[in-house]
C-alpha cells in the first residue's frame, strides 16, 4: 500500500495540482495555495488562524484563498471557526495518488 500511495512525494504532487490549476483560465488557484494544502495534509487538521502565517500574507488574502479551497472541496471545515482539514474531491485523485487512480472507474471528465 505504501508503494501505491507514495506519501513521500505528496508535497510535490500537491504542487503539481496547484500549478496546473493556476494555469487554468476558467477557475484558477493562486500558486500560494499549495503551501496551505501541504501544511494541512501533513498536520491532518489546522486552525484557520494559522493560514495567514503559513501563506505569509494578510488575513484578508489568506481568507480568500481558504474560501476558494473550501469551495473547490480541497479543504473542509465544519464551520467558519472550525479547523481546516484536507478534502479529496475526485478531480485531485489522479494528481495526489496517480497509482491509485483508475480513469475507467472514476471517469476522464474529472481530470482537469
Amino acid at each position: 500500500m505504501e508503494g501505491l500511495l507514495q506519501l513521500d512525494q505528496i508535497e510535490t504532487r500537491i504542487d503539481w495540482y496547484v500549478e496546473t490549476r493556476a494555469k487554468q483560465d476558467k477557475n484558477p488557484l493562486r500558486v500560494e495555495a499549495a503551501k496551505l494544502l501541504r501544511a494541512v495534509f501533513m498536520r491532518g487538521a489546522m486552525p484557520r488562524g494559522m493560514a495567514a502565517g503559513i501563506l505569509n500574507m494578510s488575513e484578508r488574502n489568506a481568507r480568500r484563498i481558504v474560501s476558494a479551497l473550501i469551495k473547490d472541496g480541497l479543504l473542509q471545515s465544519q464551520s467558519h471557526r472550525a479547523p481546516l482539514t484536507i478534502g479529496l474531491p475526485l478531480g485531485v485523485l489522479p494528481y495526489y495518488f496517480p497509482d491509485l487512480y483508475d480513469p475507467s472507474v472514476i471517469g476522464e471528465e474529472y481530470i482537469i
